[in-house]
């Protein structure tokens, strides 16, 4: 069927983008280190799942999800988290990156699925091969939240949704910039 082959082609693209993209996009299901609730299947995310966190039972330390964000720029970077994270609990979320601690804005962009939407935390500056993120859901009454996503972009990221960019807008410094010149085999 034509609509099998464009997701196939679909799903091609989007495992090359995050293998050579300069940004980096973390499907937070992916997240093998956390003490959240659970691993749900919902088709209004990124890659088709969440990292849920449905509990009226809270640890002392609180919930953590810790991902390992590779550094492919050094230069000053947006970061984004997608979430589903009602108004009631946005105080009891933090993200922290390289020694920092990003607490979630009130007002979120591009809204999507079940309740998701993209909040801009920082531009960041991060150094080394990799760097630990967490986020971090001090709740003590239980909370009902989705982590969809986690990117950190050089430039302007423009959320649309689920939908990854495909062609980052990368402000180049022109006194830095160089003409390109073809080398003759």
């Amino acid at each position: 069927m034509p609509g099998d082959s464009l997701m196939a082609m679909r799903a091609v693209l989007k495992s090359s983008l995050m293998k050579v993209a300069p940004y980096v996009w973390v499907e937070a299901e992916t997240c093998r280190d956390h003490n959240f609730s659970a691993i749900t299947p919902d088709a209004g995310c990124c890659g088709g799942g969440a990292l849920v966190l449905d509990t009226r039972i809270t640890p002392q330390d609180g919930f953590t999800a810790t991902y390992q964000m590779p550094v492919r720029n050094r230069g000053d970077q947006e970061l984004w988290i997608a979430a589903r994270i009602p108004e009631e609990f946005r105080d009891n979320v933090s993200v922290s990156l390289a020694g920092a601690t990003y607490s979630i804005p009130s007002r979120g962009a591009s809204s999507y699925g079940d309740g998701y939407r993209w909040y801009k935390l920082a531009i960041v500056k991060i150094a080394g091969q990799s760097s630990a993120l967490s986020i971090h859901v001090n709740a003590p009454h239980g909370a009902d939240i989705g982590i969809d996503a986690i990117v950190l972009y050089p430039g302007t990221f423009r959320p649309n949704g689920v939908q990854m960019p495909l062609v980052p807008e990368i402000k180049i410094d022109p006194t830095n910039a160089k003409p390109y010149t073809p080398t003759k085999p």
